[in-house]
This record gives structure tokens, sequence and C-alpha cells, in this order.
């Protein structure tokens, strides 16, 4: 029985520390990028960027994009709405809009950033809130992992 007991207790510690090392690990606060800085970091991954009215309540607006052609290949679009709320209510607005599409999905809630990912329909879809900003992902497929690079870079 003495046995079954240093087991437990064994594994009862691990979980301890893996539970711990990820609440540490994602409870870092993450800082908001700023329109100038997500301007800077698209430019030196070679994208082109562009101001943004998709929106009429917001403050800032940005998209950034890989040119093919003479067409926009994949983009990403950057906002800065004019508080927490507007931010949240939008990151929601377009979150049912992605989950009205079918795929795989994944969600993450922390504080003041959440994010939602999607994968379906030949499409990647992303979506992250960090306080009163919003990034927002629609590209096809092949683009996926271009666009999450782009994404780790911001840090959404």
């Amino acid at each position: 029985m003495k046995n079954s007991h240093s087991k437990k207790l064994v594994l009862m510690t691990a979980l301890i520390l893996v539970f711990a090392t990820l609440f540490c690990a994602c409870g870092k606060s993450k800082e908001a990028t700023t329109t100038a800085d997500f301007i800077s970091k698209a430019e030196a991954s070679g994208m082109k960027t562009q101001k943004s009215n998709a929106f009429g309540d917001y403050k800032e607006g940005t998209i950034a994009y890989v040119q093919s052609g003479f067409t926009v290949a994949w983009q990403v679009e950057f906002y800065v709405m004019d508080s927490n709320e507007d931010a949240q209510y939008t990151f929601e607005q377009n979150k049912t809009v992605f989950e009205g599409r079918s795929g795989t999905a994944s969600s993450f809630s922390l504080g003041s950033k959440e994010t939602y990912e999607k994968t379906g329909e030949g499409k990647y879809m992303y979506l992250s809130r960090i306080d009163n900003t919003l990034l927002y992902v629609d590209v096809k497929e092949e683009y996926k992992n271009d666009a999450k690079a782009f994404i780790r870079e911001l840090g959404y």
C-alpha cells in the first residue's frame, strides 16, 4: 500500500509542476502591439501595408499583405479600437462568423487576451485580442504557416 501512495504522490507532484509551468507561461501578460510596431514588423517580413477603414468604430486600422502578381495572396488586419469593450465586441462578432464555418477550432482566453483559431473549408482563420487591439486573419489554408509565423512575430 505504501508503494501505491508513493506513486500517487509522485504523480500529483508531477501534475502540479506541469500545471504551474503552463500557468506561468500562459499567464504572462502579453502587451498589445502598436500600429507603428505592426507596420515595422510587417515591412521587415517583406509585406506591404496600407490603412484600412473596414470598421467605423476603430481609431486605427492597418492591413499587412503579401502580393502575388497583381493580386493579394494573403493578408493580416490589425485594429486599435477605442476601448477594450469595443475590441471584445468586435472579436465576438467575428468569432461568431468563423464558428459558422466548418472545421477544427481552438480558443484561449486569459485576462485581456483571447484568441480563436480555426482551419476548415480550405481556410485558416485567426482572431486575437489584447486589450483594445484586434488581429484578424482569414486566408487560404496554403498560407496558414506564413500567417502563423507572422502572428508569432507579433506576439498575438
